[in-house]
């Protein structure tokens, strides 16, 4: 091959180029539009998956929040129940004592 090829290969890679090129920015136009059209289509998933969490959240805390007053309501039964044992316990003494006392007057 001398000289004289070299024009016609110079434009046929040239040619050849180009159209790689083209074809190139094209499937990354469509990519990108594919990838545009995608990233639309998450954002309600991604809203609809966040109310859930929100939610869930608060449902959480609810249940936490009912289950709090649960333990209080029976821990405030507990006390109430212990007072009255204490007092109860504070009358017998006062019983034991004043029986005492009355023996001890009697002598």
């Amino acid at each position: 091959m001398g000289r004289r090829d070299r024009p016609n290969d110079n434009g046929r890679l040239k040619s050849e180029s180009n159209k790689l090129l083209s074809d190139s920015r094209s499937r990354h136009q469509q990519l990108i539009r594919q990838m545009q059209t995608s990233e639309r289509k998450m954002e309600p998933v991604l809203q609809a998956f966040r109310d859930q969490v929100l939610f869930l959240k608060h449902n959480f805390n609810s249940k936490a929040i009912d289950s709090l007053k649960k333990s209080a309501m029976e821990i405030d039964n507990e006390v109430g129940a212990l007072i009255r044992e204490i007092e109860l316990s504070n009358q017998q003494a006062d019983q034991t004592i004043a029986g005492l006392n009355a023996d001890s007057d009697n002598r």
